[in-house]
């Protein structure tokens, strides 16, 4: 049986998902994906698109936080 810290930072993590969550994962794929194919030719904007590529797990990192029921 979860203990009640387990639900409470179970139910944060659902709030940041639904508030903050989905919509960095959008914007960050989004940016990802018309950035990701001129990195091929411009070799300085990997770090932008690695970044970007992080923003877009925000959604499951939230979401293995959330069914784990940890803080961070």
């Amino acid at each position: 049986m979860a203990n009640a810290s387990c639900l409470c930072w179970g139910l944060i993590w659902l709030i940041i998902l639904l508030a903050i969550g989905w919509w960095i994962g959008f914007f960050c794929g989004w940016l990802w994906v018309l950035l990701s194919p001129i990195t091929v030719c411009c070799d300085c904007l990997r770090p932008v698109t690695d970044l970007f590529e992080r923003g877009m797990k925000v959604p499951k990192t939230c979401a293995e936080n959330m069914m784990k029921g940890s803080s961070f």
